[in-house]
């Protein structure tokens, strides 16, 4: 599962750098 939200955070992660709220989703990848 922790897996798979990794690469589903990737893309998000590009997304909110484009301009969009960062979601607590981002901030796992981060960590």
């Amino acid at each position: 599962m922790g897996s798979n939200l990794a690469q589903d955070a990737k893309p998000m992660i590009l997304l909110n750098v484009s301009g969009k709220p960062l979601t607590r989703e981002h901030i796992n990848t981060e960590m």
